[in-house]
């Protein structure tokens, strides 16, 4: 692979049909890739030979924005395909408003489409104010294609930059907020229903004037086994699309970080997005697998570290100092059962009070006299095949069997994969749960009140719109007072 410097230009190998143009970067804002097919007068002949997220496809389908993957974007080009008079793509990258010299480790690669081989590099380090640059040109040159570095940069941002190649720039349309923008772009590919979902949590956030508002959205899921019934059902996952959903419309990156715990502790999974949110429960479980018992000061205390590491997950006696970047977090934490330890989660919620971070506590009360175990409930024989293999389990235990299996999950703490899931099918009490603990969690005494408490049987009985406005509603106060106090900037 050849890298080159600005203005540096290379001939694409002999025989190259198809390339890919991958604009990657490391961190900071992020940056949306488009494409110009030119003319030799240097202008398109008209708006579809303009290619952004939000025309994936120019009209013959030669040239295509493929999509983003984290911190990166890929168009593809058909060079054998692009119609007469095409003599140049310009490449392209802007951002939402925000300088592109904010954009660490940019650089442009050009890829052969078939083969996979590097062809071309550029890393562009002399970035500015510019909300808009043209990384590079694929351009035809006595017959054969060539790539040519270039990094210059438009002040005027994504429109300005169209506009001097002659694309017809609807100047209403430019000055939409960005937010708008980037919600087109973060639904381009997402499965349907999300796209509904997205736009209705949008709606309601809207009535709630939460419509223009940005912060981190996290969810932590309790793997105990005593869960597994909702697992099996597709509730866990269902519930976490609805989340998804407040997260796309909360996060700039459109993603919901997630968390879960068990008795042994808090795990950091990642972050979720519309792209992977498809099966993403079961595929979680396939991985982590259910932790016997239950430990909220664990979960808070890695929530905390990844969040804030400069305390490690420890003590904070005064607001942590307000940056201006700074996003509120909001954390949905999601249990169906009392933690076995008091003294590390009442810890963790009175320190989390010095810093820009809300609880909202989710209980899911088992009904008292349940006649079949909740490991069950709700979950076909098919459902149950998909995560504990393809072994037939009962759909109800003998009475000693099930006496056992609870004894044993309060006493015993392990890691419970997959592979032994069957024997820890009736881990789930036939008891209500009362969660006096967790509602003091919430409601208890500290520098600045930042959680909120709500219990219900089946997590998907709310409507879309009550869970929205559940998880708001102590939220909007929580944020003008940490205003006040010097929390949030």
């Amino acid at each position: 692979m050849t890298t080159l410097t600005s203005g540096g230009n290379i001939a694409l190998p002999a025989g190259t049909q198809q390339v890919r143009v991958i604009v990657g970067w490391t961190q900071g804002p992020d940056l949306d890739a488009s494409a110009l097919l030119l003319t030799a007068a240097g202008k398109v002949r008209s708006d579809a030979d303009f290619v952004f997220y939000n025309q994936p496809a120019s009209t013959d389908g030669s040239v295509r924005h493929e999509g983003t993957l984290g911190t990166q974007e890929t168009l593809s080009v058909d060079l054998a395909e692009l119609p007469p008079g095409i003599e140049t793509i310009a490449l392209t990258a802007s951002t939402d408003n925000e300088p592109i010299g904010q954009v660490m480790g940019l650089h442009v690669s050009v890829v052969d489409g078939v083969s996979g081989a590097d062809i071309a590099r550029f890393d562009v380090t002399r970035a500015g104010p510019e909300t808009a640059l043209v990384l590079g040109e694929l351009y035809r040159r006595n017959g054969a294609w060539k790539f040519r570095a270039v990094g210059a940069g438009w002040a005027s941002g994504l429109a300005g930059l169209a506009r001097d190649y002659g694309i017809s720039v609807d100047e209403a349309a430019a000055a939409e907020p960005t937010k708008s923008v980037r919600l087109e772009k973060q639904l381009l590919g997402s499965p349907p229903h999300m796209i509904d979902m997205v736009k209705r949590a949008g709606v309601v956030l809207e009535k709630r004037g939460l419509g223009s508002h940005k912060a981190r959205v996290a969810v932590c899921l309790d793997i105990s086994p005593s869960m597994i019934g909702l697992y099996v059902s597709g509730k866990v996952q269902q519930l976490t699309e609805r989340l998804l959903a407040l997260a796309v419309q909360f996060d700039d990156d459109g993603q919901c970080d997630v968390f879960t715990f068990g008795g042994l502790g808090g795990h950091t999974e990642g972050p979720l997005d519309l792209r992977s949110v498809e099966g993403y429960v079961q595929q979680l479980i396939e991985h982590r697998g259910f932790d016997a018992g239950t430990n909220y000061g664990a979960a808070l205390e890695t929530i905390r570290q990844h969040y804030f590491p400069e305390t490690d997950g420890g003590p904070r006696f005064e607001p942590r100092q307000p940056q201006d970047s700074d996003l509120p977090v909001f954390v949905v934490f999601i249990t169906d059962g009392d933690t076995q330890e008091q003294e590390l989660a009442q810890q963790q919620v009175e320190w989390s009070a010095f810093e820009p971070i809300f609880w909202s506590f989710m209980a899911i009360e088992v009904p008292p006299n349940m006649p079949t175990s909740v490991a069950t409930r709700g979950a076909t024989k098919a459902d149950r095949r998909s995560i504990f293999g393809r072994r037939d389990v009962p759909t109800a235990p003998p009475a000693p069997t099930m006496q056992l299996a609870v004894n044993y999950s309060a006493t015993h703490r392990e890691r419970i994969g997959p592979e032994s899931m069957q024997s820890w099918l009736w881990t789930a009490g036939t008891t209500t749960q009362e969660f006096v603990f967790l509602q003091g969690l919430a409601d208890g005494p500290r520098h600045l009140p930042n959680a909120s408490f709500w219990s219900v049987v089946d997590p998907l009985a709310p409507t879309e719109e009550e869970l929205y406005e559940m998880l708001t509603s102590r939220y909007l106060h929580w944020l003008d007072r940490a205003r006040t106090a010097n929390i949030l900037p």
